[in-house]
């Protein structure tokens, strides 16, 4: 039986990336964000918005347990340790909104990321293989919109889940496959390129004015524009997300959890439906955890890459998240590769180097490590 969730008369949510505040007057929320304002009437997105888990999503990190790390080469990710599933999340319905999508599309990119576990991708590395390929939450999607209670809000207004998910092929706008560009990748990558010092807030409208979705293909209309965004996700998917010291703390820290799991100091629902801090707390319960726990931090200092597979203590790959827009040219589309060599090279190192991963050998004073790796 469907409950209806009671709307909040009035609340302020103050992002850092999205800088978004919302404000409800009678039926009605006005959403302030850095891609525009928008007034939403529509009840079920209404509905949505006031979810105690789309709420949740305020405390889950886009850049995960990276965000509880402390040594400096993580300093871009700590930069954006603000910066949340939430705000990416609202963050992808406007731009969605913006571009004029239908309105099943919209709701489909504000629930995209809703079941992402604590951590977010650190559960890829808990529950899967972790080898970027695809992502846990996607898996739990669906279970997760039922057990949540979403998926009884949209049964409300006659929405069923298939309607509004994410990976339905028709939502061309909302996600594509890689290297094209989509409303999810927009997002944070524009939010990425913020937190790394590579774009200003009052830069981001100038890209989005020389970009367009029409008939289901994104397409920058000025190439210098296409290439200074191509640049984000190549460096993000690298050097930030994608880096080896991000990879070396996800997997590290998937068989910590996995082993919290196993001694019951967390539980599987505390990983799907509570928060980042709640599941953090409830890993220091335990003394020897939160030893490991300072090893992976300072393993971030201390490890090194080799090239060939010995010695080293484990393998590492993420994945390519690099972007080949497409540029209009007159009335036709080209991949900027084909218009730019020299992207075109970066593009391809890029590329080669991700996908090659990285063999990871740890330093000597890591027990505790060696431990969790046995």
């Amino acid at each position: 039986m469907y409950i209806n969730v009671k709307r909040v008369i009035s609340f302020f949510l103050c992002t850092v990336i999205v800088a978004c505040t919302a404000t409800q007057q009678r039926d009605s929320v006005i959403l302030n964000t850095w891609y525009g304002t928008y007034v939403i009437t529509e009840p079920v997105v209404l509905d949505l918005l006031a979810h105690p888990m789309f709420i949740r999503l305020k405390n889950i990190h886009q850049y995960g347990i990276s965000c509880y790390m402390r040594h400096p080469a993580q300093a871009a990710v700590l930069s954006a340790s603000s910066y949340n599933r939430y705000d990416h999340s609202i963050g992808v319905f406007v731009l969605l909104r913006r571009y004029g999508v239908p309105l099943l599309e919209q709701i489909a990119g504000l629930l995209h990321d809703v079941s992402h576990t604590t951590f977010s991708h650190t559960a890829d590395f808990l529950f899967k293989s972790g080898d970027g390929i695809t992502s846990y939450q996607d898996d739990y999607h669906e279970q997760f919109l039922h057990e949540s209670g979403l998926a009884a809000v949209l049964a409300h207004y006659g929405i069923s889940v298939q309607d509004i998910h994410h990976k339905n092929e028709d939502f061309r706008a909302l996600e594509q496959e890689l290297p094209n560009l989509c409303a999810d990748r927009l997002e944070y990558n524009l939010a990425g390129a913020f937190f790394a010092g590579l774009l200003a807030k009052d830069q981001i409208e100038h890209i989005l004015g020389h970009i367009k979705y029409e008939n289901g293909d994104w397409f920058f209309t000025d190439q210098a524009q296409a290439l200074r965004f191509a640049q984000f996700p190549l460096y993000m998917t690298q050097h930030i997300w994608g880096s080896p010291a991000s990879l070396v703390v996800n997997t590290l820290a998937g068989k910590l959890m996995r082993r919290a799991l196993e001694n019951k100091i967390i539980t599987l629902d505390d990983i799907h439906f509570k928060t980042d801090d709640f599941v953090w707390q409830r890993l220091y319960l335990d003394e020897k955890i939160q030893r490991e726990i300072a090893e992976i931090d300072a393993a971030l200092g201390e490890f090194s890459l080799t090239t060939n597979a010995s010695p080293h203590d484990f393998f590492v790959r993420g994945k390519f998240r690099g972007i080949d827009p497409l540029v209009q040219k007159g009335t036709e589309l080209h991949r900027l590769t084909t218009l730019d060599q020299e992207f075109n090279n970066s593009y391809e190192q890029g590329k080669t180097v991700v996908q090659n991963g990285w063999y990871i050998q740890l330093s000597n004073n890591n027990p505790h490590i060696r431990d969790l790796l046995s």
